[in-house]
């Protein structure tokens, strides 16, 4: 089968970031990288029960997805070399999922290629890079049975992911909850979801109160202004939107866990939904999308000076 234009570019997007990690990555030395160096280089000394416990006391962290990737790969290849093949992954299906949403196969490689939320993902965020590429891999795949497999997946590479997933079910819920109170019925797949989702929450209980303590002990003092762009995100996303209930009811749970646990780590969230709405609006060419991929570009490359100058880009 022939490749689409469209795919050619998006394998050619991919192969740039591949490059473009491969030179970035061995710099990214400190801060929270120093400790995913330290484990990948212990594991391959270890056995598997020995590699989990090891990873779990040394990153705080249960998500063993992104343990067994590690644990396996670490004895292969090393570590710059496969979370660069990882983000040309990445970004490959970051290209097919914005296609899908409409957008200009010009318009996703340049937020692929610049975005600083994508920066982040690429070289700091190894857990949460692997939460978002499963994260793209069940919306590719929303009406099949697929998305439950990548949703799995997502939420078991970083529990972070639960923040959006929980945005979506709150969304779902109150749709289904309109439609339960005109009909009387409720929706099978609906159903399985929220099982799904529960069995999910139930088996890393553990870890999900721990991230939560986690980083509410980390919050500073709470300002009005910590929600700022948060709020900028929700005005974008409300002025392309055609579902402004939707809309409004995606971005509810956001700033209930922002107002908890700080604005922060949850912006990017709200960036993506933002990006939802606003992509298949003449296919990303609008004033929206481009004036907040040149604010984020600015921003990428203050981060990756940064990483060169300091091995941290924070």
């Amino acid at each position: 089968m022939i490749a689409s234009y469209n795919q050619i570019i998006s394998y050619f997007i991919a192969f740039m970031i591949f490059m473009i990690s491969l030179y970035i990555s061995p710099y990214y030395i400190n801060g929270d990288q120093s400790l995913y160096r330290t484990v990948y280089n212990v594991l391959p000394t270890l056995n598997i029960y020995e590699g989990f416990i090891y990873y779990k006391n040394t990153l705080t962290a249960k998500e063993f997805v992104h343990f067994i990737i590690t644990w396996i790969f670490s004895r292969i290849v090393e570590k710059d070399i496969l979370m660069s093949f990882v983000n040309a992954i990445f970004a490959y299906y970051s290209m097919q999922l914005f296609i899908k949403w409409k957008a200009s196969i010009y318009i996703a490689a340049i937020i692929v290629l610049t975005n600083y939320y994508f920066f982040v993902l690429y070289f700091a965020a190894d857990r949460l890079k692997f939460g978002f590429l499963f994260f793209a891999l069940a919306l590719l795949n929303v009406g099949n049975s697929k998305f439950y497999v990548h949703s799995f997946l997502s939420l078991t590479s970083h529990a972070q992911l639960f923040i959006i997933y929980a945005a979506m079910i709150f969304n779902k819920s109150l749709i289904e909850l309109k439609r339960v109170l005109s009909s009387g019925n409720i929706q099978k797949k609906f159903l399985i979801s929220i099982i799904c989702l529960f069995f999910v929450i139930i088996l890393m209980f553990n870890q999900i109160s721990h991230k939560f303590l986690l980083y509410f002990a980390m919050k500073d003092d709470f300002y009005i202004s910590n929600l700022f762009k948060l709020s900028v995100f929700l005005i974008l996303a409300l002025i392309y939107s055609k579902r402004k209930t939707e809309t409004i009811s995606l971005f509810f749970p956001l700033f209930i866990v922002a107002f908890i646990l700080g604005a922060d780590r949850i912006n990017l969230y709200g960036y993506f939904i933002f990006l939802y709405y606003a992509l298949p609006i003449n296919k990303g060419f609008n004033i929206g999308i481009i004036v907040t991929s040149v604010y984020f570009a600015y921003k990428s490359v203050f981060f990756v000076i940064k990483i060169l100058e300091t091995g941290n880009g924070f």
